[in-house]
């Protein structure tokens, strides 16, 4: 299956996914995906606390532990 093809490509280091912005390689595409809103000034991720914007959730997440 494609999922078993994709989680081999994991354990033989093959990274065939590569950043068009840095060359930056990866093996799965949506680690690829997730690394190009660093390039991007699109901030979609919003603190409703504080109204903070952030590029990607796992920031969003961090910075929300400082309010609590």
């Amino acid at each position: 299956s494609e999922s078993l093809v994709l989680h081999c490509k994991t354990h033989s280091g093959t990274k065939s996914n590569s950043c068009s912005e840095c060359g930056r390689s990866f093996g799965c595409s949506s680690n690829l995906k997730a690394h190009m809103l660093t390039h991007s000034s699109e901030k979609t991720f919003c603190c409703e606390k504080c109204n903070k914007w952030f590029r990607q959730q796992p920031a969003l997440s961090r910075h929300l532990r400082r309010h609590s």
